[in-house]
């Protein structure tokens, strides 16, 4: 479950990432 969730939010961070590089 942590390593679940851990890996959830990374992916939430590089998407969040992704889409401000896009942005600006």
């Amino acid at each position: 479950a942590d390593l679940a969730d851990a890996a959830d939010i990374a992916v939430s961070h590089m998407a969040e990432a992704l889409q401000y590089r896009q942005i600006v």
